[in-house]
């Protein structure tokens, strides 16, 4: 499964084990959330800095994390992810 991560998703990044030891070192949860990951059903590799801003393909730029996370996260930094969520829980008085 890391092996097919590191080819599908880094492109430059062909390096399974590193992957494997960042799954290990974050102990399954999401980077962001953490809430527990689920091989095949839930994970996504996220860039740290976006692509979009400067970010790299090697591994220390990136995180697993929450599909669902990252696809809300898109090309934002975590600080701007961050400023959104805030703006969203203070609209919806929550």
């Amino acid at each position: 499964w890391f092996k097919q991560k590191a080819g599908a998703n880094t492109k430059s990044v062909r390096n399974a084990q590193a992957l494997k030891d960042l799954w290990e070192k974050q102990g399954g949860k999401c980077a962001i959330s953490g809430l527990p990951l689920t091989i095949g059903l839930n994970v996504s590799l996220d860039h740290i800095v976006p692509k979009s801003k400067g970010g790299s393909n090697k591994v220390d730029n990136f995180q697993w994390v929450l599909t669902s996370v990252n696809s809300f996260k898109l090309t934002n930094s975590l600080e701007e992810m961050f400023t959104i969520c805030k703006a969203i829980i203070a609209h919806n008085k929550l």
